[in-house]
């Protein structure tokens, strides 16, 4: 276009290729550009950004892109000197002379050598002797030098490879042997000053060396394997001479001789015998003919040959009742303690107030009616979720172990009614169960997965004929009605997408919801409920995609509301209120037509309203949840068919 030539794009890039034009090439191989980059790392290259790797590439004769240079260093060196903040606040001129300074510093390859030096004394390998500092000398100074002169260059790569500290320790360095000191408290024993004395490390077996670190008093003690205790705390004849001269312990010796105990052994104290005087006895010669006069001596410890021994007997009887009743009493405390200490269903047996409050169900007896039918089921078809150590442990015991937690299935299933009903945070519920966080959230997604499957394998749909025998006589204008349809939305956290935002906005609620729809037979039951659909869906295309047109017939008619447009997806009757439909008015047939579905209408509505009588849908549902929130939904609308009798109490006695 510029030398006005019109050619198309096509024709350009044939009449390129047969002149043999392309773009710049002429890269050196990636690999080789890996190993070149990888030996600069081994050394003073470590310092250096990827703008200065790049350039000293090139000053070595590689070709390669800058781009590529900082994901090769991104890849081999993470923690490089690119991730770091090489900035400061102020002005400009300040950072660079800093960059300037930097630069100047690792060009010159100092920072490399200090941290070096500073490992190797870190590490024990340098202790600042006469001897230490002349192999450094003789060894690094011509290293250094080098390097200096040619920074960035890799120089000996055979002897600089022992300076990889990070993987390896230095192999040629000679390490001297420390003195051994001893760990007993007030000993200064040191086999620096005195090579008369051994020392002997800790014994391996358990018991023996728990009874070494009782005996030496030392608290907040943990012995390592060079801990030493000195031949001066062992009796002499615990401690025998090889025949190479090793002084060794025989089995089952532990220090005994302390500063605290004067290096000696206390003196065993007599027994109670011993230190009883007695009266001496005179014993008769033998050789003597007169007879032997028998000596009766009142038997040791006969406490009851006064009076006063026994009333002292019936004294301390009476006070020994006393305690012991006193004991059953204490006892029982504890046990009240104890249980409300740790909540659980014994403790809501007597109030019908706290069963409703916690479980929405109306009593005790409803709940363990609920429970005797899901019992069976919760110790044979149960998959609980439990941590990654604890499937660990049992996938190589090989044993199948189905309780996880200390608390009853019972319990379990009270705490995930809390949670649901009451709103209860995992934390709280913790708390009140004495068991860990995590532990609380597995057994919530454990009782959601159950309950979800196995309520959900219930049959909710029922059949036109058992809905027609229990239709109230409300409903005997509408005596086809099979099922009244209605759509409720629940709040969830804003997302950051604004595409997120778009799609589960709703217009209605001014706010990001989830949206569902729920089905109930006249009588009041819960017999459909569709999945969570982004609240900006109509109400039409929830139906659609919802499957229950398959389940209607054409013998059926479905109530719904006037956002239900679905007369060609039904395949049955719908009654739905009149529109105005561009008239000033409505027939007196509409008006009492829609004043009559209107009162049946109001049904749904109030067993909607026992859905979201579960606190947990009362604040928006945080978005990490969400992988759950569609089977605690389902959860909870099959749960009012248990928790709660008919919407109307007069349908009670007619059904």
């Amino acid at each position: 276009m510029r030398h006005g030539y019109r050619i198309s794009l096509r024709h350009l890039k044939r009449r390129i290729a047969g002149l043999g034009l392309n773009r710049r090439t002429g890269y050196t191989n990636l690999g080789v550009s890996v190993d070149f980059i990888q030996g600069q790392l081994q050394h003073s290259g470590q310092l250096h950004c990827y703008r200065w790797m790049h350039e000293k590439c090139h000053q070595h004769g590689l070709r390669v892109r800058k781009e590529d240079v900082r994901l090769i260093l991104k890849e081999l060196d993470p923690r490089g000197p690119d991730t770091l903040d090489s900035y400061l606040g102020g002005a400009s001129t300040a950072n660079q002379r800093i960059e300037s300074w930097w630069g100047f510093l690792r060009r010159q390859c100092a920072e490399f050598w200090i941290a070096l030096f500073g490992e190797l004394k870190d590490n024990g390998h340098y202790g600042g002797g006469f001897l230490d500092k002349s192999l450094i000398q003789f060894c690094c100074m011509g290293l250094i030098q080098l390097e200096r002169q040619n920074p960035g260059k890799f120089v000996l790569k055979s002897t600089m490879s022992v300076f990889r500290v990070k993987e390896r320790r230095l192999a040629y360095q000679k390490v001297r042997n420390s003195a051994l000191h001893c760990c007993v408290p007030e000993c200064s024993n040191s086999s620096k000053f005195n090579k008369e004395i051994s020392f002997h490390s800790f014994p391996v077996d358990s018991a023996l060396r728990a009874e070494w670190m009782r005996t030496i008093r030392r608290d907040d003690f943990n012995p390592t394997k060079n801990t030493r205790v000195c031949s001066r705390h062992f009796n002499a004849t615990d401690i025998i001479v090889t025949a190479s001269g090793l002084r060794r312990l025989q089995k089952g010796t532990f220090p005994v001789l302390f500063e605290w105990n004067g290096y000696e052994r206390p003196v065993p104290r007599p027994s109670v015998w011993d230190r009883r005087p007695r009266p001496d006895m005179d014993i008769p010669d033998s050789g003597s003919d007169s007879e032997m006069e028998v000596v009766t001596v009142a038997p040791d410890h006969d406490y009851c040959v006064i009076p006063e021994t026994g009333e002292r007997a019936s004294v301390l009887t009476e006070e020994n009742e006393a305690l012991r009743l006193q004991i059953r009493e204490l006892q029982h405390q504890v046990e009240v303690l104890q249980l409300r200490q740790r909540f659980g269903i014994e403790r809501l047996v007597g109030s019908d107030a706290d069963i409703r409050f916690y479980t929405r169900f109306a009593s005790h007896s409803h709940f363990m009616a609920f429970w005797r039918l899901v019992e069976p089921a919760v110790n044979s078809k149960m998959v609980r979720i439990t941590s990654a150590k604890t499937t660990a442990s049992a996938s190589s015991s090989n044993t199948v172990s189905h309780q996880t937690t200390k608390l009853p299935p019972i319990d379990e299933l009270l705490l995930f009614l809390m949670h649901l009903s009451a709103g209860l945070l995992l934390r709280d519920l913790a708390e009140r169960f004495c068991i860990h966080r995590s532990t609380a959230s597995r057994i919530v997604s454990t009782w959601t997965h159950f309950l979800y499957f196995l309520l959900g394998s219930q049959r909710l749909w029922i059949p036109s004929e058992v809905v027609r025998a229990h239709l109230p006589p409300e409903f005997s204008a509408f005596a086809d009605t099979q099922v009244v349809l209605d759509c409720t939305e629940i709040s969830c956290q804003t997302p950051s997408s604004l595409l997120l935002q778009s799609e589960v906005f709703s217009s209605y609620k001014s706010h990001t919801t989830f949206k569902a729809m729920i089905g109930m037979a006249p009588h009041g039951a819960i017999t459909f409920v569709s999945g969570l659909y982004a609240g900006s869906m109509s109400d039409r295309e929830i139906f659609k995609r919802s499957g229950i047109a398959k389940l209607l017939q054409p013998d059926m008619a479905i109530m719904v509301d006037k956002g239900f447009l679905v007369d060609n997806l039904a395949g049955c009757k719908v009654y739905r209120p009149a529109f105005l439909s561009r008239k000033k008015q409505m027939s007196r047939e509409d008006v009492r037509q829609t004043q009559s579905i209107a009162r049946l209408r109001v049904h749904v509505e109030r067993c909607i309203r026992r859905i979201k009588e579960n606190k947990l849908f009362d604040k928006e549902i945080p978005l990490s949840v969400c992988g759950n929130i569609e089977e605690l939904f389902s959860v909870a609308c099959f749960l009012v068919n248990y928790q709660n009798g008919p919407l109307v109490k007069a349908w009670a006695s007619q059904q």
